[in-house]
């Protein structure tokens, strides 16, 4: 873990150096933000599998969330902004990180903040799935994160993950955000349902 931090916190120095030369460029730090989360992989024994192909024009993913895990695992293949909860701007590292590549974030108790960061949100939906080999990847309230890290991930060195990406969701097929977001869910849930949650199969294995 000491590893993962301190490689976030050298992406994150580089970042700002280049900032001072060339100015801000979200891009750039999308680039050094995607570098990490692959090194990260290797750091934590992760393998990952990669179903579908990321899209070229811009878009927003709706994927599931059960691990810390899903971080640098979705950086890595998508190497994407992301959504957060308003808190995490001000976490060490990582909130320098988070706005360093434009994630936009929301204040869950402020209405008003939900709104801001819907229009600041492209309008088409592109879903992404993740599952991986074996639950106790999952992390909950019931362990510490370190343990979890230090039993469940580097005790073990073979955890699996694939990601799914899904075909893209128009708004303006649904009559409702309530529609929209029940058709995000279900398409989700549709590899999990489908393939369960061991990867069987390697498919297109992504590599750093």
């Amino acid at each position: 873990m000491a590893a993962v931090m301190a490689s976030a916190a050298g992406h994150l120095c580089l970042y700002r150096l280049s900032a001072l030369v060339w100015g801000r460029s979200p891009g750039r730090a999308l680039l050094l933000f995607r570098h990490w989360g692959r090194r990260t992989w290797d750091w934590l024994g992760v393998d990952v599998e990669l179903h579908g192909t990321p899209p070229s024009r811009p878009c927003l993913y709706v994927a599931n969330h059960r691990s810390y895990l899903d971080i640098p695992i979705l950086a890595g293949v998508l190497g994407a902004s992301f959504l957060s909860r308003a808190d995490v701007a001000g976490w060490w590292v990582i909130g320098g990180a988070a706005r360093a590549i434009d994630t936009v974030f929301v204040d869950r108790e402020d209405p008003r903040a939900r709104m801001r960061a819907a229009r600041a949100l492209a309008r088409r939906l592109r879903t992404v799935t993740i599952r991986y080999g074996d639950r106790q990847a999952y992390w909950t309230d019931d362990l510490a994160l370190s343990a979890h890290l230090r039993r469940l991930v580097l005790g073990r060195r073979n955890a699996r993950a694939a990601v799914h990406i899904g075909r893209p969701l128009g708004a303006e097929a649904h009559r409702d955000g309530q529609s929209l977001a029940g058709a995000a869910y279900r398409a989700v849930c549709g590899p999990i349902e489908a393939f369960g949650e061991l990867v069987s199969e390697a498919v297109s294995p992504v590599r750093p």
